[in-house]
């Protein structure tokens, strides 16, 4: 995602699946299914437009939820809760 490098993953079906639709990052195969990979692949390569724009999503997605300080900042946040929810009296 960093380098703008559009993601192909299999399964077709669940979270990472559901973050490619929704970002516009790449293709989703159904898994085992060379002839799915294929044209995910033929897709992917025949449309440097679309490709193009997969490229500026997945740098685009990576800069707003994967960078380090965005990571670093979320992990903090949640080891801070658990300590808080384990020295909590009550």
């Amino acid at each position: 995602l960093a380098g703008g490098v559009p993601i192909l993953s299999t399964p077709s079906e669940g979270t990472l699946a559901r973050l490619i639709r929704e970002t516009g990052t790449g293709e989703s195969t159904i898994e085992r299914d060379d002839a799915s990979l294929e044209a995910a692949l033929k897709r992917m390569l025949c449309d440097p437009g679309r490709l193009c724009s997969m490229k500026a999503n997945a740098e685009r997605l990576y800069n707003d939820q994967f960078n380090p300080t965005t990571v670093y900042k979320l992990l903090i946040k949640h080891v801070e809760g658990m300590v808080q929810m384990h020295s909590d009296p009550t």
